[in-house]
């Protein structure tokens, strides 16, 4: 036991900071997004229904994502919001989510074997870091959607599979499929395609290497009960399902397939991922260059095949997801993973060969890099500071978190500039170097969220308007939508909300037949219609940042009577 107690202790530390990471500020935070509108929607119209098989949305069923995320949200409510699904519940198991998959790489590196447990350690401590600070992680975590769960899905099962195939542990293998079943409940056979090609790939090249023959004999009963493990969960879903919803494969074809096809409202182009894969991994994808540099020139030791599988997660993954044509950032959170793992394992092990006496110009150009993005994140936490303070015209109280943010880095910096090998064989540097850089995040993402994320919601978030159409409208009047059809304002409706053409001839036609119906439209619609058509119910919101194409309330107007 006192040998796990460090392991212990570390990821308990870990988990505290991950969780204020994720979850500082959220509690002043709407829903703004129509995916978490979506997910917290769903599950309150779920839980109204006592239904834990179909997922319904707006009273209809919902057949485009499998309910796991909802069910997360539903679980929550009823352990701790009295069964209301409110802005905390949807947060929080996304947080959890967040939380639980820093801790697995942590685990997952620091308690692989390489000769050095300290340098294990130091190395997963850091890979923690990187995860939970880089910025596309990071925002995911902080949104009440569905994609965290399926990153921790993805992550439990390379991790589970890497365990069967490199240390023959044979129960892995049931974690694996467990993994890939919760997978498909949370958004179907995307876990598939994430995780099957990189996987086939590396064990066929691990296996003409010779690097899988100590993996004893396979486990064919474990590969067994891993599949009829998978087919509980997914089939004991999948058959009340689709007798449920009636999904076909049509539409299947067509919620699945063709969602990535070039008529998506998301098109971009083959090269948008790899653009865009240094601001989600930022700041720390400024040392991947010298991890690189580190692996080339390394000797060959016992974690390289560990090192393979997670350029093939990567790599694979990079070029299935570039080739379709529809693209969005949090498509690509499960396979940024990798690159936590890999930036935690080079850097420390550049760090450490440098302060082993090794002064090869790779080495201490990637200590200084080390140094340089400590040195550039302190100013940059002031200068965050000072913008906040001119742009958002906020105290000057900014300036504490960009105090200890600054500090916290230089702290940093100062430690991995002064690596020595005394200080690496007892494990003080580098780990308090990440330490130090633990608290100079925590402090800036405290600072983020006091200013620009507090400015963003005041900006963007409907909860007032909505407040405002459900005081008007009358709980036995019809509202309806004729091209607003944002989950996240039928969360904060609280109702159900029959959908219309968006066209002024079928807009006119309620006006003239339904006097008291109520209608939801954006400001180009209501220009189209004549003003005598109409009254305002409430005032509306015209065109700007909280409403792009404007939301308005209207109803008939009365009838002119006649002279």
């Amino acid at each position: 036991m006192s040998g796990r107690l460090p392991y212990l202790a570390e990821g308990a530390c870990i988990a505290v900071l991950a969780s204020f990471l994720f979850a500082y500020g959220m509690d002043q935070r709407d829903l703004l997004r129509a995916s978490e509108g979506r997910v917290a929607r769903a599950a309150q119209e779920m839980l109204d229904r006592g239904e834990w098989v179909l997922p319904y949305l707006n009273g209809e069923p919902r057949i485009k994502k499998p309910p796991l995320a909802s069910w997360a949200v539903m679980l929550w409510a009823l352990a701790f919001e009295g069964g209301v699904v409110t802005e905390r519940a949807a947060f929080a198991p996304s947080v959890l989510a967040g939380v639980l998959s820093v801790l697995l790489i942590y685990a997952w590196r620091a308690r692989l074997r390489s000769g050095d447990a300290q340098a294990d350690r130091s190395a997963g401590f850091l890979a923690a870091l990187v995860l939970a600070g880089s910025l596309g992680f990071l925002g995911q975590a902080r949104q009440a959607d569905l994609d965290i769960w399926l990153a921790l899905f993805t992550v439990l099962a390379f991790w589970a599979w890497e365990r069967y195939r490199l240390d023959g542990a044979s129960g892995a293998l049931a974690v694996f499929y467990l993994a890939l079943a919760l997978g498909f409940l949370t958004k179907g056979h995307v876990i598939l395609v994430t995780v099957v090609p990189p996987l086939l790939i590396w064990h066929f090249f691990e296996v003409r290497r010779g690097t899988q023959e100590s993996s004893a004999a396979r486990p064919w009963r474990w590969h067994a009960i891993g599949l009829a493990l998978f087919l509980l969960l997914v089939l004991g879903w999948g058959i009340p399902f689709l007798q449920r919803s009636g999904l076909t494969w049509e539409s299947f074809r067509k919620e699945g397939l063709d969602r990535f096809d070039a008529e998506t409202s998301h098109q971009e182009a083959p090269y948008w991922y790899l653009a865009n894969v240094p601001l989600w991994m930022a700041p720390w994808i400024a040392w991947l260059p010298f991890v690189i540099a580190w692996q080339l020139k390394k000797p060959a030791d016992a974690l390289d095949p560990r090192r393979r599988l997670w350029w093939l997660w990567f790599g694979v993954n990079l070029v299935l997801w570039s080739c379709l044509t529809g693209k969005q950032r949090h498509y690509a959170i499960p396979w940024l993973v990798p690159l936590a793992l890999l930036i935690g394992d080079g850097v420390v092990g550049l760090l450490r060969a440098y302060a082993a006496g090794e002064r090869r110009a790779d080495l201490n150009a990637g200590r200084w890099a080390v140094v340089g993005l400590g040195l550039l994140l302190a100013f940059g936490s002031l200068g965050l500071a000072g913008w906040a303070q001119h742009k958002l015209d906020v105290g000057a109280w900014v300036w504490i978190f960009a105090g200890i943010g600054a500090v916290g880095f230089l702290l940093g910096a100062l430690k991995a500039a002064r690596v020595t090998p005394e200080a690496c064989r007892d494990g003080v540097c580098p780990r308090i170097c990440w330490m130090a850089w633990w608290g100079g995040i925590l402090a800036v993402a405290a600072l983020y969220s006091q200013t620009f994320e507090r400015a963003e919601n005041a900006a963007q978030s409907e909860a007032g308007f909505c407040l405002r159409v459900r005081a008007a409208v009358p709980p036995d009047a019809r509202l309806y939508d004729t091209g607003l059809g944002r989950p996240h304002l039928l969360f904060y409706l609280g109702r159900h909300v029959e959908s219309v053409e968006n066209d002024p001839e079928a807009a006119l036609k309620i006006l003239r037949s339904e006097p008291n119906a109520y209608l939801l439209l954006t400001a180009g619609l209501l220009d189209k219609l004549p003003r005598s058509a109409y009254v305002e119910a409430i005032p509306g919101e015209p065109r700007g940042e909280r409403h792009r194409y404007g939301a308005y309330l209207i109803r008939g107007a009365p009838a002119e009577r006649s002279p």
